[in-house]
């Protein structure tokens, strides 16, 4: 039960970050015109005004910048994390995939009977391999969420300093 996205990568990329967005705004990027916007430059089959429109909130965002992809992780945060954990990525992989996957949703597939079995396997592999985090489940499902895990846990507990814009708090009372 879950929304998992693959394409290969056509737009340039400096991926030199990692982004933790609100599970609300990750859950977004968890459909196939926003990943086809991500990965290319304006797909033909898309029209411009939709192109331009996603392209935007995706700048807003800080996925991209200069035309590029700006990172090589996304991973969704709740406002409630002290017990729950991630429940998604969005990965740059060296050999240029762009790989999503939000285990929160739920679609009514499961892992056993899922056309895109194969191709989920094969990501949470690659991952695996280029974040050098090992997989200790047998179930494709508990291997992505021992993944997930292990990565933002990562990044949390090595992070010398996390940019949170202001405007993104409720730290500063708006004057009237």
């Amino acid at each position: 039960m879950c929304i998992f996205f693959t394409d290969k990568i056509e737009r340039p990329f400096n991926a030199d970050k990692i982004v933790m967005l609100n599970m609300k705004e990750f859950s977004k990027l968890g459909r196939e015109n926003v990943i086809k916007v991500i990965a290319r430059e304006r797909p033909s089959e898309m029209s411009k005004s939709y192109y331009y429109f996603t392209l935007n909130k995706l700048k807003l965002l800080g996925l991209i910048k200069d035309n590029s992809i700006s990172f090589k992780a996304v991973i969704p945060i709740t406002k409630v994390m002290k017990d729950s954990h991630p429940k998604g990525i969005l990965y740059v992989s060296e050999r240029k995939d762009l790989i999503y996957i939000n285990l929160e949703v739920e679609n009514g597939t499961h892992c056993i009977n899922c056309i895109l079995k194969e191709d989920c396997l094969y990501a949470v592999k690659t991952i695996a391999k280029e974040t050098d985090i090992k997989l200790r489940r047998e179930s494709l499902r508990q291997a992505w969420e021992e993944l997930i895990e292990e990565a933002f846990k990562r990044v949390v507990t090595n992070a010398v300093s996390i940019d949170v814009p202001i405007s993104q708090t409720d730290l500063v009372k708006e004057s009237s």
